[in-house]
This record gives structure tokens, sequence and C-alpha cells, in this order.
């Protein structure tokens, strides 16, 4: 993971962040979103996502080569405890290991902000995918399938979870990533990178 920088995402990153995902809208089955968002919707899923979670880029040699967030399980009060995982890499960046940091910084992020347990819901098939969030520590909980179509071909999704902190009786409720300082997030970020 050798020149990799990982930090919380700006307004600046949206150009490049809208960049690296449209192809995985336009030529890809990993979103199941069939138009790519412009930059002005980047820009606003950035603002609300951050209200809460964190949102994180990787650059290498000053380009952001990737990008993570966290987001919402599911709307109701009880999922409050839980986090949806996003990570994407430019497709000339892949097996650079900016996923692998992106993700262990962003693990780091949502144990500190208090998180208990944090899920991957990833179009199926897709064993690149699969086999990343295995090797981070997700184990697979289940597929519904045929729950969706992209290019006319039916795709599954398949869950995965991964624990962050012990499950037990009444946790404290999470944090809001902006609860926490600019310092205190780097280190943070820093500690998660080791």
């Amino acid at each position: 993971m050798q020149n990799l920088i990982v930090r919380t995402a700006l307004l600046g990153d949206v150009p490049r962040m809208t960049e690296i995902y449209t192809p995985y809208v336009e030529a890809d089955t990993a979103s199941f979103e069939t138009v790519a968002p412009d930059t002005g919707e980047m820009a606003r899923r950035l603002q609300k996502t951050t209200e809460v979670f964190p949102w994180l880029v990787c650059e290498q040699a000053g380009q952001v080569i990737g990008y993570a967030y966290a987001s919402r399980l599911g709307e109701r009060a009880g999922y409050d405890w839980s986090a949806a995982a996003s990570v994407y890499v430019a497709g000339s960046s892949r097996r650079t290991g900016a996923g692998k940091a992106l993700y262990n910084a962003l693990f780091a992020l949502l144990t500190a902000q208090g998180y208990r347990a944090l899920y991957g819901v990833l179009a199926s098939p897709n064993p690149a995918s699969e086999r990343f969030h295995e090797r981070m520590g997700f184990v697979r909980q289940g597929l519904l399938q045929h729950a969706g179509y992209k290019f006319g071909r039916p795709m599954g999704v398949a869950y995965y979870a991964k624990d962050l902190l012990p499950v037990m009786e009444n946790p404290p409720r999470p944090k809001p990533i902006t609860a926490f300082s600019s310092a205190d997030i780097a280190k943070i970020i820093e500690y998660g990178l080791l």
C-alpha cells in the first residue's frame, strides 16, 4: 500500500469520483444504476452522506484512484447500529491496494463511531467483488436471486456481513462523523492503514 494516501473526500473530488463511478454504471453490472449520476448529483450524495457517515478517497501520485463510503442499511431506527459499505476503484488502479486501504480506513472510522456491523450489498454474480469482500473479512449471508436486471440480464443481490464491534444489549448510539474533528479523523484513518 505504499504511495497510497487515504483522506476524507472533498467537493473538489466530485468530478474524479464521478469519472470513476460512470463505467460501473454504463459498462458493468456492479451497480444497479442504469444512468450515471452527473457531478451535481454526486455532490448532493457526498454532502448528504457526510452528515452522518464517512466518505473517503484514495490518492496515488496526487490523483484520486478510488473512493469508499458508508450509508444507512435501512431507514427504520432499528438499523441505526448497522451500515452499508461501498467501494469503487478506477479500472486502471485495481489491484494496487486502494480498495483494501479504503476499506481498512472505513472500518476504523465506523468502529470509532460505534457501528456494530457493516454490510456489503453486491450485485451477483460478481466474483471479483465477492472475493475482495471475503478477503476483507466479510461473510456471505445470503442471496436474493433475480432481484434486478442490468443490460437485460437477471442479476442477484448477495449480502455480506462484517462485525465491527461485539453484539451487546443496549449499545450506545453511534456518533455521526461530524462529531469527530478533522485531526481525529486523520488519526483514525492512519490507524486503519496499519
